[in-house]
């Protein structure tokens, strides 16, 4: 029997037998596995995601080589480490639990190619495979303890993986630097352009995506809180009379944070969790570093410089709306430094990971209450609240004209969207129905033209792009659609109906173990006729929606709101 590791590669069917398996994260094998001989496995990345000796790993990893890393833990944590074991664990379990007697590799070198700049993780893969960083560490692992046979097709030169890896990162890195030299000036200019707010307690919000600055403007505006500020690196139209765009840094600043964000290691680079050890090559890595710390210096003496210019004292506070990355980690860092409280608001998102660095605010509050029950395990800094800005109205009509918008996902949920677009617009002609129903991509969506195609079929279809926000399509909408996305909780949020797209056992999973989807609330769909009779049924399903809707608040019973959260942390 053989294991057939598949990641970003093709394989001819040729080699795959009856009782072979396939392990992959490729949508379209495993949308398509009742064509193939074998049986398809696809990957579980949160195989490890509970396990806090990765993180103990990885953060004995840096300690051992980098004195100062809290800048580098979890971003290598989500890009590199956990999907790099994960993928090595699903594979070893497969060995050991169906006696594998051959691997088949495909794809990759010997070369030990590294990267976290478009590679795994969140974002598009950009001039990289999978296969390239994975196939020579499970290839050594595997040798090491099981005797079994290994076959490695499409094997590359190890000589030009080198020099790919290594000119992909340089490129990575000045890349970088060359950008925020040439914005330097631009961003001077439009830097002074900003709204003072005088006076004691300030709010200064913190955004680096135009979706956080709405979401933080509708939280501040709906509870009438009125003495803030948001923080921005480029002008964000929809918090404009609001918005303070951070000061740049100078040439010679830039320059200097450069130049100090060079970082040598000495020694070979090991990693070890459990029984995956594997080495990791220097001078990518280091390069690798290098570009994490130059970004975080340059943006943590941004904000330190626009904080200095508005003049912020401790009984002033930061609030954010980010995950776990290098921007939270930035923004706490600074508020250490200038005596500030900062705290952070869940808004899209935020998976249940044992993240190497665990603290990211002063008080972290999340509306997610089984990840709210998994962090507050790890720390005290972790928070509920649940913000609401409307309830679902009450009709005493029938709605005649239904309004339904789909909101993507992007990279593994792509191939899933295009093929409910698809399947629904058969059964929507199917019944000559008049239904509106539009898409919304995500803002990294990256087969626009692909939806655009599909949607255009249907005569009552449309497509939005990136101009129209978010908040406004959900007030909109009679019916959202989505999987996992974080809009079924704006759903929620804004008393909309939603429904959960609950197609595969992937998004089953998501569904049952992060309470993001709200499935307590928002109505479940295992296929596309369901979907369809709850939308062409949609009064009986509004007044259901409504049901629950009370039932979880009930349930829930009181809960902060942001005025209440907001006052009580005025001292650090």
């Amino acid at each position: 029997m053989k294991l057939i590791v598949l990641l970003d590669e093709k394989i001819s069917n040729s080699i795959v037998d009856d009782e072979d398996i396939i392990l992959t994260d490729n949508q379209n094998i495993i949308n398509n596995s009742n064509l193939l001989n074998a049986t398809v496995k696809r990957i579980d990345y949160t195989i490890n995601d509970h396990d806090v000796e990765l993180s103990n790993s990885i953060t004995k990893f840096f300690n051992l080589h980098i004195e100062d890393n809290d800048e580098f833990r979890n971003v290598y944590f989500a890009r590199y480490f956990r999907p790099i074991t994960a993928i090595i664990t699903n594979a070893i379990n497969l060995i050991e639990e169906y006696k594998i007697t051959k691997l088949v590799l495909v794809g990759g070198s010997s070369y030990k190619y590294n990267t976290i700049i478009g590679g795994n993780g969140e974002g598009k893969k950009q001039f990289y495979k999978t296969s390239w960083s994975i196939n020579f560490i499970l290839k050594s692992i595997v040798e090491k303890n099981y005797d079994i046979e290994i076959i490695w097709k499409k094997k590359k030169d190890r000589f030009f993986m080198f020099i790919h890896n290594y000119l992909r990162n340089v490129f990575c890195i000045y890349g970088a630097f060359y950008i925020k030299i040439l914005k330097c000036k631009i961003s001077r200019e439009e830097s002074g352009k900003k709204k003072d707010v005088y006076g004691e307690n300030r709010i200064f919000g913190v955004a680096f995506l135009s979706l956080q600055a709405q979401y933080l403007e509708t939280l501040f505006s709906h509870h009438s809180i009125n003495n803030y500020q948001i923080i921005s690196q480029k002008k964000i139209a929809v918090v404009r009379d609001k918005s303070v765009i951070m000061n740049p840094l100078s040439f010679h600043q830039t320059i200097i944070n450069f130049r100090e964000s060079k970082i040598r290691i000495q020694n070979d680079l090991f990693f070890k969790y459990n029984n995956i050890e594997f080495k990791i090559e220097r001078k990518t890595f280091t390069l690798n570093l290098r570009l994490l710390r130059f970004q975080h210096k340059y943006t943590v003496q941004q904000l330190i410089n626009t904080f200095n210019k508005l003049g912020g004292t401790n009984s002033d506070r930061i609030v954010t709306d980010m995950t776990y990355g290098n921007n939270i980690i930035a923004v706490n860092e600074v508020a250490k430094k200038i005596s500030m409280n900062h705290i952070n608001l869940q808004y899209v998102a935020m998976s249940k990971m044992c993240f190497p660095k665990i603290d990211l605010a002063d008080e972290y509050y999340l509306y997610s209450k089984k990840t709210y029950e998994f962090f507050k395990e790890l720390s005290n800094k972790y928070k509920f609240y649940l913000p609401t800005l409307a309830e679902p109205k009450s009709r005493s009509y029938e709605k005649l004209i239904i309004e339904v918008i789909i909101f993507t996902q992007p990279d593994q949920y792509t191939e899933k969207y295009l093929l409910l677009v698809r399947n629904l617009i058969a059964y929507l002609k199917q019944i000559n129905s008049t239904v509106r129903l539009s898409i919304k991509p995500h803002y990294r969506q990256d087969k626009i033209l692909e939806f655009t195609n599909i949607i255009h079929k249907y005569k009552y279809g449309a497509i939005y792009d990136k101009s129209v926000g978010v908040k406004d399509l959900i007030v909109k909408s009679d019916v959202i659609i989505s999987m996992t996305s974080s809009v079924l909780f704006e759903a929620l949020m804004n008393g909309k109906m939603a429904i959960i797209a609950n197609l595969d056992e992937e998004v089953e999973f998501y569904v049952q173990n992060n309470d993001i989807c709200y499935p307590e609330v928002n109505i479940q769909c295992k296929t596309i006729q369901e979907i369809v009779d709850v939308i062409t049924n949609y009064n009986d399903s509004y007044k259901i929606y409504r049901e629950k809707y009370y039932r979880y608040m009930d349930l829930m019973g009181k809960h902060q709101n942001l005025n209440k959260i907001l006052s009580q942390n005025k001292e650090v």
